[in-house]
């Protein structure tokens, strides 16, 4: 957390988001303790992280779109301020148990030739194939985590 001072001349707290930048900004006026005889205050703005989630984005095909065995499912997965971690599972309509697709570190059983993760501002482009093909209608889900802590 920052931590700047401007001389200001009464008490009070004020919470600021900036319009360019997802940071919260909390402002409060403190005494500032140099002497006993001082009353100089001081705006304390303390920047703590982004409140908004990553987003999980253009998904393609859409969701409820018919697909073949061969086809490859891509997503998004971005955050404003830093995505720390986004896993990826899914569960195919005719298995019982939801699979890891990607540990957040690298693709998983199936998934390990076909499938890709790619870089882009503020997050990554996930392209998901099965080893094998589709074997049953798959429903992914997705968990990220921002450095603020935010999740989606």
């Amino acid at each position: 957390m920052g931590r700047c001072q401007l001389p200001v001349g009464r008490l009070g707290a004020a919470r600021y988001l900036m319009a360019d930048h997802p940071q919260v900004i909390l402002a409060a006026v403190v005494p500032v303790t140099q002497s006993p005889d001082s009353h100089e205050q001081a705006l304390a703005i303390l920047f703590a992280g982004s409140t908004t989630p990553p987003v999980i984005t253009n998904i393609s095909p859409a969701p409820g779109t018919p697909i073949d065995r061969d086809t490859t499912i891509r997503l998004d997965v971005v955050d404003l301020s830093e995505l720390l971690r986004s896993e990826i599972t899914v569960k195919m309509l005719n298995e019982d148990d939801r699979i890891v697709v990607h540990d957040g570190d690298q693709f998983c059983g199936r998934f390990t030739n076909l499938s890709s993760r790619t870089a882009i501002p503020n997050g990554f482009t996930y392209a998901l194939r099965p080893n094998g093909g589709w074997k049953g209608s798959p429903n992914f889900k997705v968990h990220a985590v921002d450095t603020s802590g935010n999740e989606a």
